[in-house]
Formats: structure tokens, C-alpha cells, sequence
């Protein structure tokens, strides 16, 4: 409920923004909204669905990211109000689920007779640390690729193959998280294991195809890319959650999802910076390659890891 609520206050913060300090502090609450949604809302679908709630963790999470882009850009594009219309559509559908949600939440605090908006500080089990820093790093290095494909994608298109249409570079990006949803499905057929070795190996793979494609000013090696990315991003990050899962205790959940959130988030926002200080320091193009080869460096150790561990991981 305390999501949502800071969802709200986003969504109307950016509604009213008038200038950038005004819409970082919009993003801020809807960065809050989803720290607080994510680890209770993922606790809930696995103590209810197992394995499945793995899955439908991180596909809702990818499938919605992929839809905002392309409905945000054809309104930008072809509706009225282009800056107003998407958050206006946003807090209509945000309010239809906090008013099913409050008497819930209600009958919640009355059934278990407690306090439901204690805040609990995450707290992680020893035992299972190892492979919790290896589910997390996993699922950072594919949330971290996908970051650099989101800030990239635009810039592509509308530098380097000169369109200015926001719709095309919203399609783009919805078809590779389509993609990388349609993996997080299909990684159900296989165990932990090699859900994330095939992920981290795509991602590699992708990182190579983005750097080559600039030079060349290829939609081809792109779009390459853009399918191999997502398949990475689908199964590595479907097998990093779907690992949290098998290590975390049931009454536990919560608390070791919040930890692995919070490192996702932290690690995407990180990433960002990063790329962008490299840019304004050496160019576009350096600050591709050296980041791009960092990921690559990072992933091939994560691979390392992988296999020392794969006996206590292959097995879901």
C-alpha cells in the first residue's frame, strides 16, 4: 500500500513538473514506489506460486517495462498532450488497484492483528551467501545491460539512422524486452544452472554486437543485439530469481527479496552514472566500449563462479 501510495505522489509530481530538479524528485518517488512494491509484492507470489511465482516475478516485471516504452511512445507521438496524456493514463491505472488493495490490507491487520506498516530492515541468511551474491550479480549484470540498451536505443535511432520518431525507438525497446520476457517463460524447461550460464554467455554476446554495430551505423548488428540481449536478460534474470528462491527461508522471503532489489536498483542506477561520466570524459563511442568491456569482464566472472557452485545451484 505504501508503494502505490508513493507511485501517486510520482506520477503527479511528474505531472506538474515544470522544470529538471522538479522531475528528479518525481523519479525519486516512483524509484521509492518500486523498492517498496518489489521484495512484499515477490514474497506473496512465491509463498503462493513456487516456482511459478519466480517466473511470474520477473516476467511481470520485464513485460511491463517493455509495454511502458511502446504505449509512451505512440502517445508522445500521435495523441494530444504528449507530455501530460501518459501520466495522466498512469494514475488512473495505479488508483483502480489501491482502492482493491486497501481492504485487503484491512482485513490483513485485523486477521493477524498486527501493525502491517512496520518497516523491517533486510536482513540476509549466512549460510546462503554465496549463492545469493551470485544470483544477485547475475541479475544485476543482465538489469545493467538492459539500462545501457534503454539509454542507447534512442540515440541509435535517432542520431545515428537520423528518425526522430519516438514510437520506433519505444517499438525497439519493446521488442527486445517482448523477447527477453518470452525467455523468462521458456527458462522454466531448464534448470538454474544453465538458465543463467545461457543468459550471462547471451548478454556477452550482446554487448559485443551493440559495440561493433556503431562504428558500422548497422540496424542489422542492432537488431542482433537487441535479440540477443533479451534472450540474456530473460534468462539470467529469471535464474537469478528463480536461485533466491531455493535459498531463501519462507518466513524469510520478503527480507531476502528487499536485499536483492535493492542491489538490482542500486547496480542500474549505478550503471547510468557511470556510462554517463565516461561519455562526457572520453566520447559516446569510448564510453560504449570501456563500459560495454567492463560488463564483459564482469560477466566472464560470474561465469567462473557459476561453475565452482554449479553442484549447489544445478538443482531447482
Amino acid at each position: 500500500m505504501i508503494g502505490i501510495v508513493f507511485e501517486i505522489i510520482g506520477i503527479i509530481a511528474f505531472l506538474l513538473a515544470g522544470n529538471a530538479p522538479e522531475l528528479f524528485l518525481a523519479r525519486a518517488m516512483q524509484g521509492l514506489a518500486s523498492g517498496a512494491i518489489s521484495g512484499p509484492a515477490g514474497a506473496l507470489l512465491f509463498h503462493y506460486r513456487g516456482k511459478t511465482g519466480a517466473i511470474l516475478t520477473s516476467f511481470s516485471t520485464s513485460s511491463g517495462i517493455a509495454v511502458g516504452p511502446l504505449l509512451g511512445g505512440f502517445m508522445a507521438e500521435y495523441l494530444p498532450f504528449p507530455l501530460k496524456l501518459v501520466y495522466i493514463i498512469s494514475l488512473i491505472i495505479t488508483i483502480i488497484p489501491f482502492i482493491f488493495i486497501i481492504p485487503v490490507i484491512n482485513r490483513f491487520r485485523i486477521d493477524n492483528n498486527h501493525n502491517v506498516f512496520k518497516f523491517h530492515f533486510p536482513k540476509l541468511d549466512m549460510e546462503a551467501k554465496n549463492l545469493f551474491i551470485l544470483s544477485a550479480a547475475t541479475a544485476s549484470i543482465a538489469w545493467s545491460i538492459t539500462v545501457f540498451y534503454l539509454s542507447l536505443s534512442p540515440f541509435y535511432i535517432i542520431e545515428l539512422l537520423n528518425i526522430s520518431n519516438i514510437a520506433i525507438t519505444g517499438l525497439l525497446v519493446f521488442l527486445m524486452l517482448v523477447i527477453s520476457s518470452i525467455m523468462q517463460i521458456l527458462s522454466m524447461k531448464i534448470n538454474i544452472f544453465n538458465s543463467l550460464t545461457i543468459g550471462i554467455i547471451s548478454i556477452i554476446i550482446g554487448i559485443i554486437l551493440i559495440i561493433v554495430s556503431l562504428p558500422f551505423k548497422s540496424i542489422l548488428i542492432f537488431s542482433a543485439a537487441t535479440i540477443t540481449i533479451g534472450i540474456g536478460g530473460g534468462f539470467a534474470f529469471t535464474g537469478a530469481t528463480r536461485g533466491i528462491r531455493t535459498i531463501a527461508p519462507p518466513l524469510r522471503m520478503g527480507n531476502v527479496l528487499s536485499n536483492y532489489y535493492m542491489i538490482l536498483y542500486f547496480c542500474m542506477g549505478f550503471s547510468d552514472i557511470i556510462l554517463g561520466l565516461i561519455d562526457n570524459m572520453l566520447g559516446l563511442f569510448n564510453g560504449i566500449l570501456y563500459y560495454g568491456s567492463s560488463l564483459i569482464i564482469i560477466s566472464l566472472v560470474i561465469i567462473i563462479f557459476l561453475y565452482r557452485h554449479r553442484m549447489k545451484i544445478i538443482i531447482d
